[in-house]
């Protein structure tokens, strides 16, 4: 089954007269584009292919989806803009800063690179519009994470951070209880039991009622605690 070709063009009818129209059906079909951008100047990429600084318009784009970049000294805009067929498309854009906003259980401290990035009050920073390669970190717990993030002027990007597992190993006299954060858990011997990092709460009651009660730090290394009710 043959697809119908088509064409798209505007014509002049004037009233009385006859008017002709003459289709060149070897033609690519196109659309055109506008670009602009707040403050003006941005370097216009389309699917990867540079074509000038804002305001640009842009009249040879193939219809269907393009992938445009709009980039500044005060940051990169990417937009994804469908053209049609005889049409113009305008894109519009202010390029000013946005935010993200980290949420994290634990102390962490946040770099894009080698710079370091501080976090206000409102555990938020401002950041050029574009995408960023964001580092968690926590030495301390052998943390670390990285990610990319996308900022939109004037917007809010979130990066929520959850506590990973670790394990622990409690060893001490066969039988006794073993809580960790007020929970039982079970007995020992206690072997490789999942939990997440940062400082747990440690207490191991024997069955004599001797207690052993300890702040114990998981980091990403499996930790172990050897239970003596001998020592004082």
């Amino acid at each position: 089954m043959r697809t119908a070709n088509r064409r798209a063009q505007s014509i002049d009818i004037q009233r009385g007269q006859d008017t002709g129209v003459a289709v060149d059906w070897k033609a690519k079909p196109l659309g055109t584009l506008q670009a602009t951008s707040v403050p003006p100047g941005a370097k216009v990429s389309v699917d990867g292919r540079p074509r000038g600084v804002t305001p640009l318009t842009m009249r040879d784009l193939s219809p269907g989806p393009h992938t445009v970049v709009l980039e500044s000294m005060q940051g990169s805009v990417r937009r994804t803009v469908t053209i049609t067929e005889g049409k113009t498309e305008t894109l519009a854009e202010s390029i000013y800063a946005g935010w993200l906003h980290v949420s994290a259980p634990m102390d962490v401290a946040i770099a894009e690179g080698d710079r370091a990035l501080q976090l206000d009050t409102g555990n938020r920073v401002m950041l050029k519009p574009g995408t960023h390669e964001i580092t968690v970190q926590n030495r301390a717990l052998g943390f670390s994470l990285s990610q990319s993030v996308e900022i939109e002027p004037g917007a809010t990007a979130s990066l929520d951070i959850e506590t990973p597992l670790s394990s622990i190993t409690v060893n001490g006299p066969e039988g006794a209880t073993v809580q960790i954060d007020g929970v039982k858990v079970g007995e020992t011997p206690l072997a490789n039991y999942q939990v997440k990092i940062g400082t747990r709460d440690l207490m191991v009651v024997d069955r004599s009622g001797a207690t052993y009660h300890i702040a114990v730090t998981v980091t990403r290394e499996p930790a172990q605690v050897n239970v003596d009710f001998s020592k004082p």
